[in-house]
């Protein structure tokens, strides 16, 4: 049997039980909500929430600490026979266990069933992030957390924690707050009422000689200042990293709405804690520094006068999706301080792009965009650029004014093309307008080729009047 050094995963394997109880008799239940737990005012207590799981008659609550499950694992068993459970009538939602240890970190789940013994339905929730009983948040213990502050302090995004003689090692590259992500499905995920998206993106290497998991579950949390986190869109657990390997992945983690601060607690042998300021995540995503608005409208701009305008704001977009496969687009500026517009298609579900811009010599220049957010209803996404420079953007144009028969151009850089180095353009007229499911759109005769994608439809002032996809 291959060795492995696991961190564990107890959504993973609550997935597994789940299947296994049901493989027989396919659930009726939907999933209880996401559990959550917060210590009470008595040492050794806990309360826990969830949501109400429709047709269920019974809930199942367990509940662990990671010292049990480590033992229970360590043994050969079943990390499940560590868990406690007390079953408790569908008519609640919420559950204090008390007699726990004090200065204590429990794990929860939460199973709906249809019988309070020898259930034919069985449906787990995720499991809940560790919640520390009171009495752990004192002198020398991170306040969010409730985990002892380690030697070097708060780590911050950048920096990398290291175990085992360095032979394992993890790096926080980024930490983002978009508004929704790609599911596996190819929907997007929106955070549910009373919470907001974080998504982290870590780099982690192996030398140790044994497979390394790194999924959220017993060492790899995140709590806030105002509650916990979970994870919810793909996971950094996907598949293990074998020994020689470098990888890097992100997890986004639902999180309380009015959370200003997060730690993300990442743990092999010891634990690594990064702070990060949420509301400094948030301040550049809703700062969009416009053009002056001074479009000369009196006449319309010559061929030349046209491309001198549009070009210099025109981006080929590159992506890489989590498949490993890669893609391009366009992309075109809207603001000065480096804020991009393109497709949602055209990044898929990459947290950071390729932006190929011209230089003032025309040369096109590669710059590395992070992926603000993605349109929920319009094929649309936001690209921000480096900071600490000004970049030539275009003017947006009022598309409610626009009638048929105006002369339109159409910007990009297309597969067709004869070269991804130099901007394409087509022309034609405003043919139609309407509304696609909620989204307006404009109709054009001007050609659109696979590429063209994110690139701007421009009337012949300059101004952007719709998005190509």
């Amino acid at each position: 049997m291959r060795n492995s050094v696991r961190i564990g995963s107890l959504f993973a394997l609550v997935a597994a039980l789940m299947l296994v109880l049901v493989a027989a008799s396919p659930s009726v239940l939907t999933q209880p909500g996401q559990p959550t737990a917060s210590p009470s005012a008595n040492a050794g207590e806990l309360q826990v929430v969830w949501g109400a799981s429709p047709g269920s008659q019974f809930y199942l609550v367990g509940w662990a600490n990671r010292e049990e499950v480590d033992q229970m694992t360590s043994a050969g068993r079943e990390w499940l026979d560590a868990f406690h459970f007390t079953t408790i009538p569908s008519r609640y939602t919420s559950h204090t266990i008390s007699g726990l240890a004090p200065e204590t970190s429990y794990f929860v789940i939460i199973g709906a069933q249809n019988a309070r013994f020898g259930s034919q339905d069985l449906t787990w929730s995720a499991w809940s992030q560790p919640a520390a009983t009171a009495g752990q948040h004192g002198t020398g213990f991170c306040p969010i957390t409730g985990l002892p502050l380690p030697p070097e302090g708060y780590l911050s995004v950048g920096d990398t924690k290291s175990w085992v003689n360095g032979q394992l090692t993890f790096t926080l590259d980024s930490a983002t707050t978009p508004a929704s992500v790609p599911r596996q499905d190819d929907e997007d995920y929106t955070a549910p009422t009373g919470r907001k998206l974080l998504r982290l993106c870590g780099t982690r290497t192996n030398n140790i000689g044994f497979d390394w998991y790194f999924t959220p579950g017993t060492h790899n949390n995140l709590s806030t200042d105002s509650g916990l986190g979970f994870a919810r869109i793909r996971g950094w657990g996907d598949e293990p990293l074998a020994s020689g390997f470098r990888l890097s992945g992100c997890d986004t983690w639902t999180i309380p709405e009015d959370a200003t601060t997060a730690v993300y607690a990442v743990n092999v042998l010891n634990d690594g804690l990064y702070r990060i300021d949420l509301t400094a995540l948030e301040e550049p995503t809703a700062s969009v520094v416009l053009p002056s608005d001074n479009v000369d409208t009196s006449q319309p701009l010559t061929s030349r006068q046209l491309f001198g305008r549009v070009s210099p704001a025109l981006g080929l977009v590159v992506a890489e999706t989590s498949d490993g496969s890669t893609g391009s687009g366009s992309g075109f500026m809207v603001g000065t301080n480096g804020i991009l517009v393109t497709n949602r298609h055209v990044v898929g579900d990459a947290d950071q792009v390729d932006v190929y811009l011209p230089d003032a010599d025309g040369q096109m220049r590669v710059s590395r965009g992070t992926v603000m957010g993605r349109g929920i209803l319009a094929d649309l996404a936001a690209v921000r650029l480096p900071q600490g420079k000004t970049y030539d953007a275009l003017s947006l144009a009022d598309s409610d004014q626009i009638v048929g028969g105006e002369d339109v151009t159409a910007w990009g850089f297309p597969g067709a093309s004869v070269s991804n180095t130099y901007p394409t353009v087509t022309r034609g007229i405003v043919s139609s307008r309407g509304v696609v499911g909620d989204v307006a759109v404009l109709q054009t005769d001007a050609a659109i080729n696979p590429g063209n994608s994110g690139g701007p439809l421009v009337d012949e002032y300059g101004r952007v009047v719709a998005v190509n996809t």
